[in-house]
């Protein structure tokens, strides 16, 4: 296993160094900052990357938007270390998916049980399944094959905010891409020549790791192969007729159903992203309840709301508790005690903007579009039918609980 540590502090590489090798056996190469990181990554493809935030050249927040825009190093897990605990600034980490926050001066023992949940989460999974997961933002890949340009182009501008875009002009082309970036999506367009589209399905599904979905992309009526693809798309050149086409094929006509689909499916995404959140603003190690305990009070709470683009739905994220939990944890985030009307109420707000621009990306893995609205507190009849629900708690026993409604008709 190869880790990069990137700090500028030589002492602080060096206890990094010490405690990574002696604990988990892996290869360490070092950095002072981001861009000798950069240097480094040009040439290799760590497994994880633990990294300082304010350094002088390249601090981390730039490594990371580097690292999350590359093809080649957008999956790795990055761990970021920092002395501060500035709202903003976390917030910000854990929008370009950091997947663990360490505070400095780093307490050893502390440190150690952190990297060891993520090597173990990266050990368990085989490298060329890791290469498949979401880049920043929930961003699964997508190759096009397509040997027209101006299509390429237009294709992937519509498709750049949901999916990673890599492209290729043939068939031979496409399958040593596919081979390499393992796409979680393939669009194949006819007429491709010699290995053509039927063709390159076939070898696509023979891939240790296949694509999930091949969609074909015809210019005619009807497509010319009619088996091997998962859906068909008609090509435009006009962008809001070619976006509606991929969406009905994508996502289905009834956003609604699509909507309680994704729901449904997102359960273990929420769980980690909240744990996750928590655990960064708070520095606490939160757990869910059993799903007997799943049904938290909701004395207090804020919530987010989500709007299908074209206003015909809407679907609520919240985070709520007993007030006197919700000051606790408030107090852990703000560090110092606060009353919830006196400011903890938007230590909350923050929680729950973090997590829902997660759940967010995750919707638009699945190529469904909502607007994020601005943060507001929860009514007291809650949110509405749930389509998740799950409580967690604090290892000194502050419980709250997390709420993805049902899609509604908006009134």
């Amino acid at each position: 296993m190869k880790v990069l540590v990137v700090e500028d502090d030589a002492t602080a590489r060096r206890v990094l160094n010490r405690l990574i090798t002696s604990s988990f056996g892996a290869d360490v190469a070092e950095a002072s900052n981001g861009m000798e990181a950069l240097v480094y990554l040009e040439q290799d493809i760590p497994d994880l990357i633990v990294t300082d935030v304010s350094m002088p050249v390249m601090d981390g927040f730039g490594l990371l938007q580097a690292v999350r825009a590359s093809q080649t190093h957008a999956d790795v897990p990055v761990v970021a270390v920092s002395a501060t605990t500035e709202r903003a600034a976390v917030t910000r980490l854990i929008a370009l998916g950091i997947a663990e926050y360490l505070l400095k001066p780093l307490d050893l023992a502390a440190t150690t049980t952190r990297l060891s949940r993520v090597i173990a989460d990266i050990r368990s999974k085989p490298r060329p399944l890791r290469r498949r997961e979401l880049a920043a933002g929930g961003r699964p890949r997508l190759l096009l094959v397509e040997p027209d340009p101006n299509f390429r182009e237009l294709f992937k501008g519509l498709l750049a905010s949901t999916y990673d875009v890599i492209d290729a002009p043939s068939g031979p082309k496409g399958l040593s891409l596919a081979s390499e970036q393992l796409p979680a999506v393939v669009c194949l367009s006819e007429g491709l020549g010699l290995l053509n589209e039927r063709l390159l399905a076939g070898h696509l599904r023979q891939l240790a790791t296949p694509p999930e979905a091949v969609y074909l992309l015809h210019a005619e009526d009807q497509p010319r192969h009619s088996e091997g693809f998962d859906g068909f798309v008609r090509k435009s050149f006009v962008p809001e007729v070619l976006a509606e086409r991929w969406a009905a094929v994508t996502v289905g006509n009834d956003l609604a159903k699509a909507i309680e689909d994704a729901i449904a499916a997102l359960g273990g995404e929420v769980t980690t992203a909240t744990m996750q959140t928590f655990g960064v603003m708070t520095q606490q190690e939160v757990a869910r309840l059993p799903d007997t305990d799943a049904a938290v009070p909701a004395e207090v709470g804020m919530a987010v709301r989500f709007v299908a683009t074209d206003g015909t739905l809407e679907l609520t994220v919240a985070i709520h508790g007993p007030k006197a939990d919700g000051e606790k944890l408030a107090g852990a985030i703000l560090g110092e005690t606060m009353g919830w009307e006196a400011g903890g109420n938007d230590a909350f707000g923050a929680l729950v903007e973090t997590l829902a621009g997660r759940i967010r990306s995750s919707f638009d893995a699945r190529s469904i579009k909502l607007a994020q609205e601005p943060v507001l507190a929860m009514l007291p009849g809650g949110v509405g039918p749930a389509g998740f629900q799950a409580g967690f708690t604090t290892p000194t026993g502050e419980r709250f609980g997390v709420v993805v409604s049902l899609p509604r008709k908006v009134a």
